[in-house]
């Protein structure tokens, strides 16, 4: 990244500083050094939270949300131990906490390039260990159960994916927010330096000494309630004031709407108002004058504006403990003031952790040193806290780690002596760790939180692309093996429908064909069977008989259409079963696929209604006459045959020519009518006796040409069918419907899986581009020096 012109800090302040002497001079050269430095570090904050930003963008816009290392489990995340993200150095904690130390920024990740199958190359993180699982800093969730941080990967696994990403994604925020406040930090010309520490340690005691003023109150009970920020009287055209503000977002130091001025002289008074509940306030400032020489001076150094910020106690309540963590990302110097009795409490280390994460060397005050009897014993057990707490800060104990009596420096006390040799050496350090060190006091916190941030991002975006390589071969081995097991469907499928519409249309043609047969056959048994079942009441009830006879006959036809049907439907069960046992074994059915049969209807009626329409009564129907005659006229051929045959012609004409002569012609005549009159009686008995046989079988023969004549055993035959097929039609649909469910469900899992490995892969190519950016921005931020910048000066 090249520096931008628009973002140079100003050296206008080094003006104020006569370059002539060596002293100045070096100072100068310090601040143009110092100008350089933070022009470089402005533009990798910028870089560093635009990296950050589009991991929150992606996050909200792409289908891969990023994962958290510490919450998949350890199937999901094992990997080879060459790929594995480590890390180089253990902590080892004291007896009163058992929390790791945040893993140095200075530790740079060694990339070994593998290759994922189908995918491109892409960093491995590797780092050769100790045996710890590499963890991360600033991004680190912490889960807590209560007021107890316990089992926290068990949390994190115990919490859906979704939840993770998003408080993973607050993390990163907060990440945002304070490079925001970091590229303030590191563009503002001034310094600010906080002093914070424990309960009763002697804070403001400190600041006092330092300015050699009395100004804010001390007590051996807490007096700090909110924060007093002391700044050079210059700031407020000279003007000694202090201004008491509710809401230092809204401050403004020539609004008086926006503060209300305290007078100096009642300080003490307004903060035990303050700390009594009866004033309403969160910040002081407070501007004063120091009246030592420039050399001498912290606010009025003729370099660079300071602000001694005098903090609350750690501990006071959980909402200035909260407010004081938030406000030590504003602060370019911590101070940190430990009573030499009590030592590093709890919430003092926790405080110390957390400001770790940017600022490597931490300028520590140990007071009342001079109430310790066994001081080398007190010296030695606190350098060892300090080393758990801050490698960095015990490398550097000569100048950060300081052992005083602040109360005994107090303007009062030693009312113009001089100061202690202890105290002097801690102004000294402290001014030159401020001014003359500015590289290391305010700009090695950014480098520090820069490295810090960007190596989580890299084992944050190593871990991902791991865990979306992984999860790319899975779904692609599970595509492979899924694709035999669709195409079998599919061929199943094909093979049981065809099957289906073989056994369905065998079926349907056997009914129908037995169907017509049984029909047409059913006219003979009906014939038979009408004599035994109609009765015969005499002539006058002809036409009932005839009516009982078209009824019975229709309803015997009808009895037998029905047994045409029942044995259909036998026959389309037994087909179905065999149907279903079939689909049964190439697609289990669910509970849904019921076999689905006839539907409850009767059609016959209609048939037996037409039947008893059709078959009408005629008058001809009683009498056969044309079978009467034709039985009559062939005897007579036959009689005729006879004689021809026996006698010849001539002889039979002869013999009716003698019968004739014999008799006589007269005697003939007298005997042809009562020949005749007995000839037709006999014939209308014989009509009378055969009118019940007669009208039978016209009936049947009027039945039989109807049935085989007619369209009715051929709709009934296609109805019966027609009903068949219907219910064949639905079980294969419902059959069709079970293999297509299969399919469907097949055909959706592939598109998952087709998406997953889509995402999965962008996920591969997304993470590893982040990794290379991450790592580019590292290593523009490794050489970024900002503890040698003196010795440069000095050569």
């Amino acid at each position: 990244p090249q520096p931008s012109a628009h973002i140079l800090p100003s050296l206008s302040h080094v003006a104020a500083v006569p370059p002539e002497s060596p002293f100045n001079h070096n100072l100068f050269l310090q601040q143009q050094i110092f100008a350089d430095k933070s022009n470089r570090l402005l533009n990798l904050i910028q870089g560093t939270k635009g990296l950050l930003e589009e991991i929150r963008e992606t996050n909200a816009t792409k289908p891969w949300q990023t994962y958290y290392p510490g919450a998949a489990s350890a199937a999901s995340v094992a990997t080879s131990a060459s790929n594995v993200l480590r890390r180089s150095t253990t902590f080892h904690s004291d007896d009163d906490s058992d929390r790791a130390a945040p893993v140095p920024a200075q530790q740079r990740l060694q990339r070994s390039f593998t290759s994922t199958p189908g995918s491109p190359q892409y960093p491995h993180v590797s780092v050769e260990t100790s045996g710890r699982l590499f963890e991360l800093n600033v991004l680190k969730l912490d889960l807590k159960v209560g007021n107890y941080a316990t089992g926290n990967d068990a949390l994190l696994r115990g919490l859906e994916r979704n939840a993770v990403a998003h408080l993973l994604d607050g993390r990163i925020q907060q990440s945002v927010k304070h490079l925001d406040n970091l590229y303030q930090r590191v563009s503002d010309k001034s310094s600010k330096v906080l002093i914070t520490g424990d309960l009763n340690a002697g804070k403001s005691t400190l600041v006092n000494a330092l300015l050699q003023r009395t100004i804010l109150p001390v007590d051996q009970q807490p007096c700090t309630s909110l924060f007093c920020e002391v700044l050079d009287a210059q700031e407020n055209e000279g003007q000694e004031a202090v201004h008491a503000i509710k809401n230092p977002l809204t401050y403004n130091r020539e609004d008086p709407n926006t503060f209300t001025v305290v007078d100096m002289r009642h300080l003490e008074k307004f903060m035990n108002d303050v700390i009594d509940g009866y004033e309403d306030y969160t910040q002081l400032k407070v501007y004063c004058r120091d009246r030592r020489q420039v050399n001498d001076s912290l606010l009025h150094n003729g370099v660079v504006d300071i602000a001694l910020i005098d903090s609350p106690g750690l501990n006071r309540d959980s909402v200035k403990t909260t407010a004081l963590f938030a406000r030590q990302q504003e602060i370019d110097v911590v101070v940190f003031v430990v009573s030499a009795e009590n030592h590093f409490t709890l919430s003092g280390k926790e405080f110390l952790w957390n400001a770790a994460n940017e600022k490597t060397h931490i300028f520590i005050v140990v007071n009342r040193f001079d109430s310790i009897r066994d001081k080398e014993r007190c010296k030695r057990v606190i350098l060892d806290q300090i080393k758990q707490l801050s490698a960095k800060t015990y490398e550097d104990a000569d100048e950060l780690v300081h052992f005083v009596a602040a109360g005994s420096c107090l303007p009062e006390i030693i009312q113009g002596g001089e100061l202690p040799a202890d105290f002097l050496r801690l102004e000294e350090c402290l001014r030159s760790f401020v001014l003359e060190k500015r590289c290391k006091s305010k700009l090695a916190p950014a480098k520090v939180y820069l490295e810090n941030v960007l190596s989580d991002v890299s084992i944050l975006s190593e871990s991902n692309r791991q865990m979306a390589a992984e999860e790319l071969t899975n779904v692609r081995l599970e595509l492979e093996r899924g694709e035999p097991e669709y195409q079998e469907t599919l061929v199943r499928r094909e093979m049981v429908l065809e099957k289906v519409e073989r056994l369905t249309e065998e079926t349907c043609t056997l009914i129908d064909s037995m169907t017509r047969e049984k029909l047409i056959n059913s006219v003979d048994d009906i014939e038979n069977a009408m004599s035994a079942l109609v009765p015969w009441n005499g002539f006058l009830h002809i036409w009932q008989y005839s009516i009982d006879l078209r009824y019975v006959m229709a309803d015997l036809f009808v009895d037998r259409l029905k047994s045409c049907e029942s044995e259909a439907k036998d026959k389309t069960k037994t087909c179905l079963n065999d149907i279903h046992n079939l689909a049964d074994e190439a697609a289990p059915a669910s509970q849904s696929d019921a076999l689905t049969l006839f539907t409850k209807t009767d059609p016959s009626r209609i048939t037996t209604a037409k039947l008893k329409d059709e078959l009408t009564l005629e008058f001809t129907d009683v009498f056969e006459v044309q079978d009467t005659l034709g039985m009559a006229s062939v005897s007579l051929g036959a009689v005729t045959m006879f004689s021809s045959k026996a006698f010849g012609y001539k002889s039979l004409i002869h013999s009716l020519f003698d019968i004739t002569n014999t008799v006589g012609v007269s005697n003939i005549r007298k005997w042809t009518v009562p020949v005749v009159t007995a000839a037709g009686l006999g014939l209308l008995v014989y009509i009378a006796a055969d009118m019940k046989h007669a009208l039978a079988r016209k009936t049947a023969r009027k039945l039989r040409t109807q049935i085989k004549d007619g369209s009715i055993v051929h709709t009934e035959a296609m109805r019966i069918a027609k009903d068949c097929r219907r219910v064949f039609k639905s079980n294969a649909w419902e059959i069709q419907n079970r293999f297509q469910r299969e399919i469907e469900a097949h055909e959706k899992r592939r598109e998952e899986q087709e998406k997953a490995a889509k995402d999965s892969e962008y996920a591969v190519v997304y993470f590893g581009k982040v990794f290379d950016k991450a790592d580019e921005l590292a290593r523009w931020v490794a050489a970024v020096e900002v503890e040698v910048e003196e010795r440069k000066v000095k050569a």
